[in-house]
């Protein structure tokens, strides 16, 4: 009868009483890693912030030799950081994690493949877009290959192979890998609608870029439903995917509405992270 975030809140609960009880202090930055992502999930980007930067203060002290735990803990550290906006951590982490993972994991494992993802994503917005391209193309080479093609991982590297062709203004290869991305999470019923939510408010954006602003508007519309629906009204994810859609409400003219919506997304993600990277991009917006 839980939700599979109050199933997560119990296991973690539950794994608070072990550690305690084993008296296992190596594993405790492991286990504020995973708090530090279900934060995350909720949209408590400071107490984020705070676990991260907890566990990556304590990482070293777990000792030992490069285990796959060890390298999923760098990978999803790197998580972390990149939702608060930290992206030159998120990176370091991501390369840490890939060096280590050379040594450990086979070529085509899958978590080779996430840190690929991830390491696109952070390249792209640090403007290194065609290496970006070329890591989302060798992700999905190593996803596909191990994951069910449905799989929300398979579709997160299509999602980030499409923002890189969109940064390097290749829109038609942009638009063909996002609607990639949108087959395969809806031949599944299974995969979480955020999935899709990304996909959208991704769509959105290039197909502003291309100046389609009616189907841009649609695209962003419905993702700040599917966003609101899954995460919540005040999600920093939905906040993020409302400064998205008024980007396409001031193009087509509706100044005073695009501004009232930049001014309530700047509201939400100072409510869960004042320091935020995202709020300048929106208070710029505000501005223009």
């Amino acid at each position: 009868g839980h939700s599979d975030a109050e199933n997560q809140d119990i296991f973690l609960e539950q794994a608070e009483h072990v550690l305690i009880r084993m008296n296992a202090k190596h594993w405790r930055p492991y286990l504020w890693i995973l708090e530090a992502r279900q934060a995350i999930a909720a949209g408590a980007y400071g107490k984020a912030l705070e676990l991260a930067q907890l566990a990556l203060g304590n990482f070293d002290s777990i000792g030992g030799p490069v285990s796959l735990e060890s390298i999923e803990a760098l990978q999803i550290l790197a998580s972390v950081f990149q939702a608060v906006g930290m992206r030159k951590k998120s990176l370091g982490l991501l390369l840490q994690a890939e060096q280590l993972s050379q040594s450990l994991l086979a070529d085509q494992h899958p978590l080779r493949g996430r840190i690929l993802v991830g390491m696109a994503s952070m390249n792209c917005f640090l403007g290194n877009c065609e290496l970006s391209r070329m890591q989302a193309t060798g992700a999905i080479q190593i996803l596909e290959g191990t994951l069910n093609p449905e799989h929300p991982e398979v579709a997160g590297a299509w999602i980030q192979l499409g923002s890189a062709h969109s940064e390097l203004q290749d829109y038609d290869q942009s638009l063909m890998a996002y609607h990639k991305a949108l087959s395969r999470t809806q031949a599944s019923a299974s995969n979480p609608p955020s999935v899709e939510a990304r996909i959208r408010t991704n769509l959105g954006l290039v197909l502003s870029r291309m100046g389609r602003l009616e189907e841009s508007e649609v695209e962003g519309k419905q993702a700040v439903q599917l966003f609101s629906g899954h995460s919540g009204a005040e999600h920093p994810e939905t906040a993020a995917a409302i400064g998205r859609y008024a980007t396409v409400i001031q193009k087509q003219g509706d100044v005073a509405k695009a501004e009232l919506l930049f001014e309530h997304t700047i509201k939400l993600l100072k409510k869960s992270d004042p320091l935020h990277v995202r709020i300048l991009d929106q208070v710029r917006n505000q501005a223009t």
